[in-house]
């Protein structure tokens, strides 16, 4: 089954957007060719992690390239 990078990041989003501890971060994420890139700005290393999460566990994800940078607190 092959699953549209328009669906994987549209999925992703929702998932970042519905997680309270989310809130704050400004993640924007882009798909190519199952290739999920992640960026923008988190406010701290568990969101981070929150992100890369999401984008691994998403069907028909090959690789996550997360360029996410930690803001200001």
């Amino acid at each position: 089954e092959t699953f549209s990078d328009v669906a994987i990041t549209a999925k992703i989003r929702a998932s970042l957007a519905s997680d309270p501890g989310m809130s704050g971060a400004d993640v924007s994420v882009n798909t190519d060719h199952g290739v999920v890139i992640l960026a923008g700005t988190v406010k701290s290393y568990e969101q981070v992690g929150i992100a890369s999460a999401y984008a691994q566990r998403q069907d028909g994800v090959m690789r996550v390239d997360n360029q996410l940078t930690l803001g200001m607190q």
